[in-house]
């Protein structure tokens, strides 16, 4: 009896979509998606659909085998070896979701703790797989290596609550193979949420080739799976996968009775908005005609601000000090600690002593390194080492005045142009 309404759903299935042959439909592939060039997805993970150790393990396969849902050894397996190159920069925000600290603790209550899946740009849902623990940096790239597999290396645009942090990944990882088919985007309502430097190189509305996709599909696709969660954390593996793909394809059939209305909507949507802005942008630039301030000049003047907001990542990236450099840097604090030790009272001695411990270290293995001896504060070779580290240090600090200037300016343009006036 248990088995009877899993059975029936499934024989309902098989009469709709019979046993798939080649390039015959089972429900599971978009009809709007065509063999375009590039190809827009979105990737997210839903943290509502847990499922409980205490609900059994695999039995057996699902019935859906192979639909929606990705073999879920190749996922743990490819995490399980996954290595990734440790960062030392501060990254965009502090995301939960690509935290390696935050996302290695695992829930021993939980066999699986999300959902992680894709949709294309039309909200068909794609690929899924379950996760084991947080939302790991390399489920993303493992799901965005499928999806190249899926879709023959074609260009894709991918849409990822992350995605400056997915790309900067990449890019220690050097996985230049994906980061050559593979633009990472941020969907719009997530994008506010990030710094400057990434709305202005991540947003969709910056990046070409997205249109007007929003990139938020998947927290609608969620809000529907969400009314499954109290069912399938008490569900066995086979048969959580079996609903949730039930689900998908009811969902999936929606999409598609509906594509033919939404899509000329959408497209009289755009070619409205496109009249609209033309004519607004053309009005905009009637004052400035006397400097022949053209459409192209203004076009050069977004592509410049892309550049140098990545120019200025790289500068902020690479501003570090030489050996030298650090060896005065250290020498002087060192100085400024032991004057300290002189005046400080009990409750801060120590925290100065373990400080001083610590450069002492630092002085004494570069002293090794360089077979020298503790150099002379007062010698050319301090004073010269100390000039261009003060010099670094000032550029540094003018760099992220103007990067705080120019962040809270921007800011301040969004909030002029979106905030309610009350």
């Amino acid at each position: 009896m248990n088995e009877s309404l899993v059975q029936y759903r499934h024989f309902r299935h098989q009469l709709k979509y019979p046993t798939p042959v080649d390039n015959l439909d089972t429900g599971t592939e978009c009809p709007a998606c065509f063999q375009n060039p590039t190809k827009i997805i979105s990737m997210d993970a839903d943290f509502q659909l847990v499922r409980k150790f205490s609900s059994g393990k695999l039995s057996s396969e699902p019935k859906h085998l192979g639909k929606f849902f990705v073999c879920q050894a190749d996922v743990d397996a490819h995490i399980a070896i996954y290595l990734t190159v440790p960062s030392q920069d501060k990254s965009c925000s502090e995301f939960q979701a690509g935290s390696a600290l935050r996302s290695k603790i695992k829930n021993k209550k939980l066999d699986e703790t999300a959902v992680f899946g894709s949709a294309c740009r039309h909200s068909f849902p794609k690929l899924f797989f379950n996760l084991k623990h947080g939302e790991r940096i390399g489920y993303s790239v493992f799901l965005v290596e499928k999806l190249l597999a899926e879709t023959h290396n074609q260009q894709l645009h991918v849409f990822y609550d992350i995605a400056c942090l997915l790309k900067s990944h990449l890019k220690k990882n050097k996985k230049y193979d994906i980061l050559e088919k593979v633009n990472l985007v941020l969907p719009i309502f997530h994008c506010y949420g990030h710094k400057m430097n990434c709305q202005i190189l991540y947003s969709p509305r910056r990046t070409s080739g997205v249109g007007l996709t929003d990139g938020e599909c998947l927290e609608r696709l969620w809000s529907y799976l969400g009314k499954f969660s109290n069912i399938t954390k008490e569900m066995t593996p086979e048969n959580r996968t079996d609903l949730l793909v039930d689900a998908l394809i009811y969902y999936g059939h929606k999409i598609r009775n509906k594509l033919g209305y939404s899509l000329v909507l959408k497209y009289q949507k755009a070619q409205a908005l496109k009249e609209t802005s033309t004519k607004l942008f053309e009005e905009s630039l009637q004052p400035f005609s006397a400097q022949c301030v053209t459409p192209s000049e203004v076009q050069k003047w977004s592509d410049d601000e892309r550049l140098q907001t990545q120019t200025q990542i790289r500068k902020n990236q690479n501003e570090n000090y030489t050996p030298e450099e650090a060896y005065a840097v250290n020498l002087r604090q060192y100085q400024h600690f032991q004057q300290s030790l002189l005046i400080c009272n009990a409750s801060t001695r120590y925290d100065i002593e373990k400080k001083c411990a610590r450069i002492i270290k630092d002085l004494s293995r570069f002293e090794r390194n360089t077979n020298c001896t503790r150099w002379d504060m007062e010698s050319n070779r301090f004073q010269l080492a100390a000039e261009l580290a003060k010099s670094k240090e000032i550029l540094c600090s003018l760099s992220d005045l103007h990067q705080s200037v120019s962040e809270r300016r921007f800011l301040l343009q969004l909030l002029k142009k979106y905030a309610s006036k009350y």
